[in-house]
């Protein structure tokens, strides 16, 4: 699958001409406070700033886990939300996921920061595929984390004031949604594994330790691929209830919460025993159309239906009243003896 990429601000800049060769993302990034950028480009800057310090690390978001977390309630304590790096990229499958009909996201880069006296916040750069001469235009909120609130709370008196239209609005309440429900999600293999480089794709579906997991991921990061697949294993057969995700306190005392898959499951299984069996067995099927037979019937010529035997006791009376017996070498002898229920009837 195809997951959106992002645009960050050296690579733009670079490919405008605006940074002098032999200036390294390091150094752009140490030194960009002093290059005299826009506020917009700055802002973008600072916080892109320790996600490439970090090998721009990344989430690809498989389109069956947005759904389950844009929908769960975030009854919990702003002051449990914590980031699992200094600075996250989310990626969604391309051309972006559709946020309730408020517009689309492609991505939201997302990292800590001050928010003037208010305590620790959450910054995020969103990709809503809004384009400027081929230049990206990301959508920029801080979302402060209130250690008073929960999280559900903060988000309805988030304070989104500015220009901000009602879809943008809308389109940061859902991308702080999916921040969060990603930073809350327990580490199950089943749910986040390492997206690791092409060729070891296979190896990693066979890997049954965490140490050759391990030595994969490391081989990709090396290459210059850090990243993790979120929910690419996960189990949604319409079948079944349908997997989902769901809260479960863990730790000491039982005082964290995580996000954890619930698998999709048989509802009411037991009556899956009740459902007749044998179908299969031959000694139990008509001979002629199939139909399930009451009992098993050794010889071929017994396994008849009742309906069957009715057309073949009036296929014989037929054929008895002609006066004129048949030559067992003649056409008309070779067809009826050929013959099948079902033939008798669509000759009828």
């Amino acid at each position: 699958m195809r997951f959106s990429e992002y645009v960050d601000i050296y690579s733009l800049l670079k490919r405008l001409g605006r940074i002098n060769k032999g200036v390294s993302p390091s150094q752009f990034y140490r030194e960009a406070m002093g290059l005299g950028l826009p506020d917009q480009m700055l802002t973008q800057a600072l916080i892109e700033s320790p996600w490439a310090k970090d090998s721009r690390p990344y989430y690809n978001l498989w389109p069956v886990v947005t759904p389950s977390l844009l929908n769960m309630r975030l009854d919990i304590g702003c002051g449990l939300v914590k980031l699992p790096l200094d600075s996250l990229l989310l990626r969604f499958p391309h051309p972006g996921h559709d946020v309730d009909g408020c517009g689309v996201v492609r991505s939201i880069l997302a990292a800590n920061v001050d928010t003037r006296g208010r305590g620790r916040g959450l910054g995020l750069l969103i990709d809503c595929g809004e384009r400027q001469n081929e230049t990206p235009i990301y959508l920029y909120r801080v979302f402060p984390l209130n250690e008073s609130l929960t999280v559900e709370e903060a988000i309805n008196v988030w304070d989104v004031s500015g220009d901000c239209s009602t879809e943008e609005i809308e389109t940061g309440k859902s991308a702080i949604r999916v921040l969060i429900g990603v930073c809350l999600l327990a580490k199950d293999p089943d749910l986040i594994e390492p997206d690791v480089l092409n060729k070891d794709k296979k190896k990693l579906e066979q890997a049954t330790t965490q140490e050759e997991i391990d030595n994969l991921a490391n081989k990709a990061v090396s290459r210059g691929k850090k990243g993790w697949n979120v929910g690419e294993r996960l189990d949604t057969n319409p079948h079944y209830r349908r997997a989902h995700m769901g809260w479960r306190w863990t730790g000491k005392g039982r005082a964290t919460p995580k996000l954890v898959p619930i698998k999709g499951a048989v509802v009411r299984r037991s009556k899956m025993s009740q459902v007749p069996t044998g179908y299969l067995n031959e000694t139990r099927v008509c001979h002629y159309c199939g139909a399930w037979l009451t009992k098993e019937y050794k010889r071929i010529g017994d396994r008849v239906c009742a309906e069957c035997k009715a057309k073949i006791e009036q296929s014989k009376k037929g054929r008895d009243s002609h006066h004129t017996p048949h030559s067992e070498n003649s056409a008309s002898y070779r067809k009826n003896k050929e013959m099948t229920p079902g033939d008798w009837e669509q000759e009828d």
